[in-house]
């Protein structure tokens, strides 16, 4: 006994319905390659301002040289973000601009420039993340933020 199916017309309407349906759909409401938020704090003023606007502007090169390549493909292609903190060349400024980076959704810091803001931003806390920790350049190595190691 050999079964067929005919298409009918209230079906290929509601087929047709959806379809347009799902390609008017903006692009905002579709499903968005997630991103990977990095924090970059620099001294972009005072007196540093000169090396920490180039390693500033080497950050940005480097996002924008990955998510060009696609992003990071182990990952599922995941988009970099960057969102950058200024010290002003002031070691307080450090802690207080990591702070601000990690509330603003940053998983990972990069920075800062000079010891004295990175030596702060090694110190930072944020209530409700741990962002991990990268330094361009420091006197000592950066502690995880597990240990409570005082200095």
């Amino acid at each position: 006994m050999k079964t067929t199916h005919r298409l009918t017309r209230r079906a290929w309407l509601k087929a047709t319905a959806a379809g347009a349906a799902l390609a008017g759909v903006p692009l905002p409401l579709r499903a968005q390659p997630r991103t990977f938020k990095i924090g970059a704090v620099h001294p972009v003023t005072g007196a540093l301002a000169e090396p920490g606007q180039a390693c500033r502007l080497g950050a940005q090169m480097a996002v924008e040289a990955i998510n060009a390549a696609g992003g990071i493909k182990s990952k599922g292609g995941i988009r970099l973000e960057l969102i950058v903190g200024d010290t002003q060349t002031k070691p307080e400024n450090g802690r207080v601009e990591a702070e601000r980076l990690v509330n603003q959704g940053a998983q990972m810091l990069l920075g800062s420039f000079d010891s004295g803001s990175t030596n702060a931003m090694a110190w930072s806390r944020s209530p409700s993340r741990n962002a991990c920790r990268s330094s361009s350049t420091s006197r000592r190595p950066i502690p995880s933020p597990r240990t409570s190691r005082s200095r």
